[in-house]
């Protein structure tokens, strides 16, 4: 389970993490990050010739995620033009960590697969850019305003709590950061948690679900190396979960 950062502490794995990585003859990521990926901003975060995101969102919603999104190094030009799933995916992360990835910082998964291709390991892709914004666009296209806005409150908590995250996952406790991310959810207004669990829903259950059955056949072929975010993995609808159901024995290494 991965921290999508770039935080020094994080990207110093424990030991044990690295030995199963090093024996490991194939890797698995939720994407294949290009080097470069965050130098400019691709074709997949953009949206239409003709179509601009305050149409989509209307002039209020727009307002507040321009005031955001500049905190997170995008221009008014660029918000103007980016699809929403992209923004969300941005909001999801602290402004401070968006903006290390803008400068070429590598986080985490970053720096895994960079290791991974300088020591020759194949390298496997568990979904697309395309295929993650397609989830949101096509499954949470009516309540777009509120997921934005609900992740734009919850970024500024988020903000403040980061380093207590860092701390839980350098700790591995991964029910601490659960119950942080619900007490954040909590001190939200209503509307906005309930916006929040949709969003929530569709970036991790769905998409959990699909990851499994894409690990299946590298997992068959065994000694594989699987590096998604910490949040896929626990729950009923959990990767680990999902795997037990199976038939897969999961013990915990680190």
């Amino acid at each position: 389970g991965t921290m999508h950062v770039s935080d020094e502490r994080v990207l110093r794995l424990p030991q044990a993490v690295l030995d199963v990585f090093d024996a490991s003859r194939a890797c698995m990521f939720e994407l294949i990050v290009p080097p470069d990926a965050f130098v400019g901003l691709s074709d997949e975060m953009m949206l239409p010739n003709g179509i601009t995101l305050e149409q989509i969102v209307g002039p209020d919603t727009y307002g507040k995620v321009v005031v955001a999104a500049r905190r997170y190094g995008f221009t008014t030009r660029q918000i103007g033009r980016m699809r929403p799933s992209a923004l969300m995916f941005a909001f999801s992360q602290p402004a401070d960590e968006w903006r290390r990835r803008l400068q070429g910082w590598a986080f985490l998964d970053l720096a895994l697969q960079n290791e991974a291709r300088s020591l020759g390991k194949p390298i496997y892709a568990l979904e697309t850019v395309q295929e993650q914004l397609a989830v949101l666009e096509a499954r949470g296209l009516n309540r777009t305003p509120a997921m934005l806005e609900a992740l734009i409150e919850d970024s500024r908590l988020m903000e403040r709590e980061h380093e207590t995250m860092i701390q839980y996952y350098l700790r591995a406790d991964m029910d601490a950061i659960f119950g942080q991310e619900a007490a954040r959810a909590a001190a939200l207004p209503y509307e906005t948690q309930q916006a929040l669990t949709a969003y929530r829903e569709l970036l991790l259950d769905f998409r959990n679900a699909v990851m499994v059955e894409r690990m299946q056949s590298q997992l068959a072929r065994g000694r594989a190396f699987v590096a998604i975010g910490a949040a896929h993995l626990a729950g009923k609808q959990g990767v680990l979960s999902l795997l037990e159901g199976k038939g897969y024995r999961v013990t915990r290494v680190y």
